[in-house]
């Protein structure tokens, strides 16, 4: 079993899919004398060939990664490869013949409407022996290119271990609604809230941001938000652990690393009612907002703070739905894909 993956660099320690790899025994590839050879190629060439590929995101480091995957893929004999990352590695192995009939399993994470940002051309994908999509419009979508019977929806995960409810949640004055990451989030309604809720003299909620330096010029002039960026993996649960609300307006998604950590500590959940929401939190375990809806964000976020037995439960049925999603639970799943694709 072998893992090709690098960390994401704005995910914390306890976030990101390749979480998954505390659960399965792998090797993982990418530190090897051919990762190094790479990195020693004359730069003409090593970007020659980063741009050769379909990736949009593809780099000198993906390149290096592969380089790995590709000497191991030539020696081995049945042995399994997933790509955790798809849109950022799963390229030139495609292209190599596989004579030790290995098997091929790669993770995708954009959600249609992003995709071709990520990959220009999907021909390469063909060559996958499977395909996990983290939602069934991803499934769909991926479907109609490499065809339904490579397809499988796995959920992402998340780490209940580490993400847990506090001891005892209690609602403060004013209101903590807390907002978590910069991808695919709807960064211009959030600020239009914040913006309403001052021009109305609304001081019974406060915002904390948790995002990237580069975004906080958004906020500029409301002073009902705070601003933090960098903050370790503690600070990070203990913001979840002490919020009322978790306020995450999107543009799309397919999983959200953000709603599933805020629903394993237990943290009620306001966000956008895209296609792939519904597959992690169903009908009752968040509430679900028109996308781009300014008034609906305005009153139902007004509406939600003061209905405290709704909040209660929105937190235990969070809580409880995230348990599905625990990395073991989904880990057996994965290894289940393995299993069927080596049969």
């Amino acid at each position: 079993m072998h893992f090709v993956y690098h960390k994401i660099s704005h995910h914390s320690e306890h976030s990101g899919y390749d979480q998954i790899a505390r659960y399965i025994p792998h090797e993982h590839l990418g530190h090897d004398w051919s990762g190094r050879l790479i990195r020693r190629m004359k730069d003409t060439w090593r970007e020659r060939l980063v741009r050769g590929s379909d990736l949009n995101w593809y780099s000198g480091e993906s390149l290096s990664h592969e380089a790995q995957a590709v000497v191991s893929f030539l020696t081995n004999k049945r042995h399994v490869y997933h790509y955790l990352y798809g849109e950022d590695h799963y390229y030139y192995l495609s292209k190599v013949p596989n004579w030790g009939k290995n098997r091929t399993v790669v993770t995708y994470h954009q959600p249609p409407s992003y995709f071709t940002e990520a990959v220009s051309r999907p021909d390469h994908m063909k060559r996958a022996d499977r395909i996990i999509a983290l939602s069934n419009d991803q499934r769909d979508y991926f479907a109609e290119i490499v065809g339904g019977e490579k397809v499988t929806f796995i959920p992402h995960g998340v780490d209940t271990e580490f993400f847990v409810p506090p001891r005892q949640r209690v609602m403060h004055d004013p209101v903590r609604c807390l907002f978590v990451g910069h991808w695919l989030r709807d960064m211009q309604l959030l600020a239009s809230v914040l913006r309403v809720f001052q021009e109305r003299g609304i001081d019974y909620m406060k915002f904390r941001v948790v995002t990237l330096d580069r975004y906080f010029p958004v906020f500029e002039g409301l002073n009902n938000v705070e601003l933090i960026s960098g903050v370790p993996d503690s600070q990070l649960r203990e913001l979840y652990q002490s919020s009322d609300l978790l306020f995450l307006p999107l543009l799309d998604c397919t999983a959200n690393n953000s709603i599933l950590e805020a629903m394993a500590c237990g943290l009620p959940v306001m966000t956008t009612d895209v296609e792939a929401m519904r597959d992690y939190v169903g009908d009752h375990s968040a509430v679900l907002l028109p996308p781009g809806d300014l008034e609906a964000a305005v009153e139902g976020l007004c509406g939600l703070i003061g209905d405290q037995q709704r909040l209660d439960k929105l937190s235990r049925d969070a809580n409880q739905r995230a348990k599905e999603y625990s990395w073991p639970v989904i880990a057996d799943r994965v290894r289940q894909v393995y299993r069927e694709i080596s049969e």
